[in-house]
């Protein structure tokens, strides 16, 4: 303006024609490739459309190929058999991850995880840390009695929430999880031992899992039917009758003491030797016997001390120290007078430390 003595009107207009002229330009070049590729797309349609053009193109640009590439072979031929049975855990990059497995079924996996920082759905809490190498396996065992085996590799990668597991999985109505495990063998020695013999009791030094339902039945079963992975209809770990489901599965050795706490606050703590260790799909035992009304709340290991809120208000710290261990089948101690239990909170889940399993491993073969 100052140079050509313009105002402002006449300075906005020459700008004005300059963008013009820049967007026509681009606006060329856009209808230039729209038309080559139009050109292209005719081209490829009527090869498509003509036998003798398909087998043309195709014949040329395998000579194209042969020219290109043309020179001795470079692989020896024999006729030794080199053939090497190849599985899906072949392709799969090994190694260690942790699973985070929610309260409300979420599933992620990362290469460590901290509880205190990692995302979860607001409400939601950990329900298990599960570690072990990419090629390993996480077992899912849910209220109805289900176990649901998935490959740690197949675990979604995720820094968000996770997936919920009714992506991988067809879970019943109702169905939810009350469990997780890994089949590694640094934190499931299980699967670190032979597998016993069919119609072997699976007794020492096998470890177990021992499950409890809301009507105070209860089973031990071993993992081994479970080791696989499964189809996403799972297998079934223990029955139930009509209007029953399991509020824990938990990992237990036969001299172990299991605690169950029912909704009125007894009580009743024995050892795992006393619940039935079954071979297959079964009902269980009586762990607990209710009165009318009451229903099992939770169950847990006696080693584990749970906080136990009321619904009159307060809470106070179970374990398997606060009764004397008794035999199954009875109504336990009554721990207060008045008021109904309104949650249980177990022990946040720890970090899995494999470089700490896989040593103590080697120490053992070493002994």
């Amino acid at each position: 303006m100052k140079a050509f003595d313009l105002d402002e009107i006449q300075t906005d207009a020459i700008l004005e024609t300059r963008l013009y002229r820049l967007a026509k330009l681009e606006i060329q070049k856009i209808r230039e490739e729209l038309e080559e590729k139009r050109k292209a797309a005719r081209k490829i349609e009527a090869i498509l459309k003509s036998p003798e053009k398909l087998w043309a193109e195709i014949k040329s640009e395998l000579e194209a190929v042969e020219k290109e590439f043309a020179e001795p072979r470079r692989t020896r031929i024999s006729d030794e058999d080199v053939t090497e049975e190849f599985t899906a855990e072949s392709f799969i990059v090994k190694e260690d991850a942790i699973v985070l497995v929610t309260r409300d079924g979420w599933i992620k996996r990362q290469r460590t995880i901290n509880l205190a920082s990692t995302r979860m759905r607001e409400g939601d809490e950990a329900l298990a840390l599960v570690g072990g190498s990419t090629t390993e396996s996480v077992i899912l065992l849910t209220n109805k009695g289900s176990a649901y085996n998935v490959r740690i590799n197949d675990v979604p990668q995720s820094t968000g929430h996770g997936t919920p597991v009714q992506q991988l999985f067809k879970f019943k109505d109702g169905e939810r999880l009350v469990a997780a495990v890994g089949t590694d063998a640094r934190v499931m020695p299980e699967f670190g031992m032979p597998k016993p013999e069919l119609g072997e009791e699976y007794e020492e030094p096998y470890p177990h899992f021992l499950a409890v339902t809301r009507s105070g039945m209860a089973l031990r079963f071993t993992l081994w039917p479970h080791r696989e992975v499964s189809t996403t209809r799972g297998r079934m770990f223990g029955k139930l009758r009509e209007g029953d489901e399991f509020v824990a599965v938990f990992k237990v050795y036969a001299e172990d003491d299991v605690c169950a706490l029912t909704r009125s606050g007894r009580l009743l703590c024995c050892t795992a030797q006393e619940v039935s260790l079954l071979s297959g799909p079964g009902l269980g035992v009586v762990l607990v016997k209710l009165d009318d009304g009451d229903e099992v709340a939770g169950a847990f290991p006696g080693s584990v001390t749970v906080e136990v809120e009321k619904a009159t208000g307060g809470s106070m710290k179970v374990g398997s120290g606060a009764v004397k261990p008794t035999a199954r089948g009875g109504k336990g101690a009554e721990l207060w007078k008045r008021g109904a239990v309104k949650k249980i909170t177990l022990p946040e889940p720890t970090l899995p430390d494999l470089e700490a399993s896989e040593a103590a491993k080697k120490q053992s073969k070493k002994a």
